[in-house]
């Protein structure tokens, strides 16, 4: 008796989070649909497409009633089955279209993700697409044993229900703006046997093949193809800037299709104005990199020296905002003192509204 009454609470536990995390989901998307008229468009064709699959579903199970030869096993038709799991794909990206607009309207946060939610967009094309081979990979076996054991198909209920499909797959491609599909949908319009192609992409490998590979480097955190020539000119024009001795450990990869995240290590000369130096170097690659961290250190061969930590992203420019003479940024510096100095040294600090002048030291030399 205690055995049952512990699994009908844990069954209830599990309603009642699945209970949450609906109620949840349905809040979220009435506020999206509140602000955001593509996200209306995209519920509404969601309910369309899910009815049409219910009327798949409906008319698999007739047309394999319908075969009348009882020596010929009953399947149910690879066409309609194919569309089925094609309006499927396309459920999948519309609710990656939901994602996408969502992840537009949420900011950054120092407390939850620093880096913004584009990395949410990544992961449910990466689920959509395998959820896509899978279903492919299905739809070949099928097709396969259909050879050696063919089936009676009853073709008499067949037109109907395929161009209402095609219809409404049609309707899901081109009635959302979804970014993320967006390259595939270009791909395939290319030419006429591309678009042919493109009718059944869960079983066209071209298809999927440039956004697997996409949406791999992203997730593997590698440099997109089209940027490293821009990439590598704005590294070697800050490495040119006055005081900047090297760039050292140099790491920028995508977190979305759009922005990307670097930092970089800065060794600059001990009589530079390290302010000055994060500056320029931010103005020259703050028009690729949206989260963008620096940390600036004095060349000295001699003892441990300062240096400055800069971490300029949207999340941290709406906690500090520095002006800085003669720059049109506003970098988040922190100075850090090394725990190698001496307590005399230790009231020395950062001023957030100007730059002082370097201290010397006969012994030490510190930057306030």
């Amino acid at each position: 008796m205690f055995s049952c009454l512990q699994l009908i609470n844990a069954v209830y536990q599990d309603f009642q989070s699945a209970h949450t995390l609906l109620s949840y989901l349905v809040s979220e998307i009435k506020q999206l649909a509140k602000i955001e008229a593509r996200a209306v468009r995209a519920v509404r064709i969601a309910f369309v497409i899910l009815a049409c699959l219910l009327y798949l579903l409906i008319e698999c199970n007739i047309s394999n009633r319908l075969v009348i030869n009882p020596h010929i096993p009953h399947k149910f038709s690879l066409t309609l089955t194919a569309f089925t799991h094609l309006l499927i794909f396309d459920l999948l990206s519309v609710i990656v279209a939901l994602i996408s607009f969502w992840t537009n309207r949420k900011k950054a946060s120092i407390e939850s993700y620093s880096l913004g939610y584009e990395r949410f967009e990544v992961v449910a094309v990466f689920a959509s697409t395998i959820l896509a081979i899978l279903l492919s990979f299905f739809e070949i076996k099928e097709a396969v044993e259909r050879i050696f054991e063919p089936a009676e198909i009853s073709s008499n209920h067949m037109l109907t229900p395929c161009l209402i499909a095609f219809g409404v797959h049609l309707l899901s491609v081109y009635g959302i703006d979804n970014m993320a599909f967006a390259h595939v949908i270009q791909a395939c319009g290319s030419s006429w046997l591309q678009a042919a192609r493109g009718l059944r992409p869960q079983l066209t490998r071209s298809a999927y093949q440039n956004l697997e590979g996409e949406v791999g480097r992203i997730l593997l955190q590698t440099t997109p193809a089209h940027l490293v020539s821009p990439l590598d000119k704005a590294l070697r024009e800050a490495s040119t800037v006055d005081g900047v001795l090297e760039l050292q450990n140099e790491h920028i990869w995508s977190i979305g299709y759009k922005d990307l995240a670097g930092s970089l290590y800065v060794r600059v000369r001990r009589d530079a104005n390290e302010q000055l130096v994060l500056a320029h170097v931010t103005n020259r690659l703050s028009s690729l990199v949206k989260y963008l961290t620096i940390q600036v250190y004095k060349d000295d061969w001699t003892r441990a020296t300062n240096s400055f930590i800069m971490n300029w992203s949207p999340a941290n420019n709406a906690l500090y905002n520095q002006n800085i003479p003669g720059t049109q940024v506003r970098p988040d510096l922190k100075h850090n003192l090394p725990s190698s100095l001496p307590a005399s040294a230790s009231h020395h600090k950062t001023q957030a509204d100007s730059y002082q002048e370097p201290q010397v030291n006969p012994d030490h030399y510190i930057y306030a």
